[in-house]
């Protein structure tokens, strides 16, 4: 039986995750598959990753608190939390540690007060001559390879063209033996032969309000310079 693990658990269990949605889904892309991954707030403001080349902007609603995504920084942050809040301190070691935050365009963690609700990270990969109904078999196909269960599809305009959100549950075991049940929710469009992947990962007992969060971001995402 699934039990709720410790908040510092929950969130290194939360960024080795997205590591691994990342991955496997990016994986995918170079066989010529595509890749992954509180109630809404009132007009989030959008922000882009530093040195995002592919342009991307993800609005975040309130507490969602982006990451920049270079190893100084990151090191920065990590000494900085690691005496005040080592909850946060742990997902940006995880993601540090190997040079896998290279992977993204775009990450963020989710709060609820003190209490973490989830991650957000974004992908991109070349998909010349593939459209979205070419690919969804495929995505699919790469989340039920990591376990994913209850896969739901659902067509819907993801930055402003045709695309999908996959909804989610993915068990997980933490290195302790440990166990618990994450929801998450993928948006997947292709625009100009470039897939574009935002991937929430939810681990709060309820997921709701982080699900929430997720369309709010996958409704405000927009291309442009950054």
């Amino acid at each position: 039986m699934s039990r709720e693990l410790p908040r510092p658990r929950r969130l290194g269990s939360a960024a080795r995750l997205s590591l691994a949605l990342a991955a496997v889904l990016a994986a995918g892309a170079c066989g010529g598959s595509p890749s992954p991954s509180p109630a809404p707030t009132p007009t989030p403001t959008p922000t882009a990753s530093p040195g995002d080349s592919s342009g991307l902007r993800v609005p975040l609603p309130a507490g969602w608190q982006e990451v920049e995504l270079t190893e100084e920084a990151l090191q920065a942050q990590i000494d900085a939390l690691a005496g005040t809040n080592p909850e946060l301190a742990e997902p940006l070691r995880q993601l540090l540690e190997g040079g896998a935050f290279e992977a993204f365009v775009f990450y963020a963690l989710g709060f609820e007060g003190l209490e973490p609700i989830g991650n957000v990270n974004a992908v991109t990969f070349p998909m010349p001559g593939l459209d979205i109904e070419a690919v969804t078999p495929l995505i699919e196909g790469q989340f039920a390879q990591i376990g994913a269960t209850d896969i739901e599809i659902d067509q819907r305009t993801v930055l402003g063209t045709d695309g999908l959100v996959m909804a989610y549950r993915l068990p997980v075991t933490d290195a302790g033996g440990e166990s618990a049940t994450y929801s998450g929710r993928a948006y997947i469009a292709i625009v100009d032969g470039v897939a574009y992947n935002l991937t929430v990962t939810c681990i709060a007992a309820d997921p709701a309000p982080c699900l929430a969060d997720a369309d709010t971001m996958a409704a405000g995402m927009t291309l442009g310079a950054s």
